[in-house]
């Protein structure tokens, strides 16, 4: 087999490129061309490695038989960074590997160095900060996982002047510009595209990006004047000149050694409890209030269930939350569920979100609207890896293994909760889809994919 091999970067990956006049081979049923094994710097040999957020794998059709093809090997740094040799060739998938096809590809060290000082960025971002937002939660998590990454980030606060922000930019030389983009953060939309301008005029080398979290016409005003958008779901407004980019939104990255059992002693939560969890702000589409009245009647007939709310009040739209505050306490003296209930309103820290979605054994999120925006709760899920009860709304558009999803009725909604408690068989399967979720979706692997695109522009 006579193989021409290059070794190069491109858009903060290492690129493995191959050009080769594929030979004459029996396809049974699926041929891929794609790795055997990889050797790594301690001499562990690992056989069909999986790279997950790397391009690895090429299927191999009838038609591609004896005619020259080029394979693109695409991988993230961080990924191979421990790997010395890679064997590739074209496997007969279930039935053989074809021996005489294998190369043996060194990884250069030195071109991944390199890659790794090409990726470290100066960050600057706006956003809410450092108070009880979604948002703000988001901008943390994406801001620590930059850093793991060799990023410089700096973070100012929405409400600041944005003169402030331009001239610590030019002055530090940042290169890269995010806005974290709800229209009720930003102070005055007109005069942050002034500064963005202004940016872009003293250094066209600056790269600026808004994260879309709820979309506004308002948006097509910075239409041909940025370097992108990053959207979390597909966006409906059109723009003609500038690239919309398709991220999904990151999970919060959360390892334990310990079991669920400790952390019930922890919180003080019986260990033989089925316990129901929920997490959002009290924002009346929510109907947390109706939810849990919809619940009584499995809270009545089984008394070792327990259902946490972790219902936050919003430093922002704090009168909404303390109206539906009102109703769900109605709903616990109503009906003497004192014991049953815990209701935590405060913004609790992220090591005791995911702890207690972790110690649970099932998850519940309600929605009765479509939205434009994605759901940071139904991250929180994710990261615990704990199997969760969701409606059909667009607001949970990107994540659907792991969920038993209902339609938009409470009753059903609640009758479906109420199945899974004696359903052990369904709880392991949806729990096992939100492994899954999380191996693809944490903020580890997203931040790698923020870094391609602000290195691609």
């Amino acid at each position: 087999m006579n193989y021409l091999l290059t070794n190069k970067s491109r858009n903060g990956k290492y690129i493995i490129s191959l050009s080769v006049s594929i030979p004459i081979l029996k396809i049974t049923d699926i041929m891929n061309f794609r790795i055997r094994k990889c050797t790594l710097s301690n001499g562990e040999i690992i056989m069909d490695p999986q790279f997950n957020n790397s391009e690895h794998c090429f299927q191999i059709t009838s038609a591609m038989i004896g005619k020259n093809k080029v394979f693109e090997l695409s991988f993230d740094p961080d990924e191979i960074s421990n790997v010395s040799y890679l064997i590739v060739g074209f496997c007969d998938e279930n039935i053989r590997w074809y021996d005489h096809t294998f190369l043996t590809i060194k990884i250069e060290k030195s071109l991944l160095n390199n890659l790794s000082k090409e990726i470290s960025n100066k960050i600057c971002m706006l956003s809410t900060w450092d108070i009880k937002c979604g948002i703000a939660q988001y901008c943390k998590n994406l801001h620590n996982s930059l850093v793991s990454r060799g990023c410089t980030v700096t973070v100012f606060p929405n409400f600041e002047n944005y003169k402030t922000i331009t001239d610590f930019i030019l002055e530090n030389k940042y290169n890269t510009f995010i806005v974290q983009y709800e229209p009720a953060i930003i102070t005055n939309f007109e005069e942050l595209c002034h500064h963005i301008a202004i940016l872009k005029r003293q250094n066209k080398k600056i790269k600026v990006f808004l994260i879309v979290h709820s979309e506004n016409q308002n948006l097509l005003l910075l239409d041909g004047k940025i370097d992108g958008f990053i959207y979390h779901k597909k966006n409906t407004i059109l723009f003609k000149e500038t690239k919309v980019n398709i991220i999904p939104m990151g999970v919060p990255v959360f390892e334990t050694k310990n079991d669920p059992a400790h952390y019930r002693k922890v919180y003080n939560i019986p260990n033989k409890s089925f316990v129901i969890s929920t997490v959002g702000f009290m924002f009346g589409w929510k109907q947390h209030a109706n939810v849990l009245q919809s619940l009584v009647p499995i809270l009545k007939s089984n008394p070792n269930v327990i259902i946490q709310l972790m219902t936050s009040f919003h430093s922002i739209n704090n009168g909404e939350c303390l109206d539906e505050y009102n109703k769900i306490r109605d709903v616990i003296i109503t009906n003497n569920l004192e014991s049953q209930v815990i209701h935590i309103t405060d913004y609790i820290s992220q090591d005791e979100l995911s702890e207690r979605l972790f110690l649970s054994n099932l998850g519940f999120l309600w929605a009765g609207i479509e939205t434009t925006s994605s759901s940071a709760s139904l991250k929180e899920f994710v990261s615990a890896r704990l199997p969760v009860v969701r409606t059909n709304s667009t607001h949970y558009h990107d994540v659907g293994d792991g969920c038993e999803i209902t339609q938009q009725n409470i009753e059903q909604f609640s009758k479906t909760i109420g199945s899974l408690i004696s359903n052990s068989r369904r709880l392991r399967e949806l729990k096992s889809g939100m492994i899954r979720n999380y191996d693809l979706m944490n903020y580890s692997k997203t931040a790698s994919k923020f870094i391609g695109i602000f290195n691609a522009t």
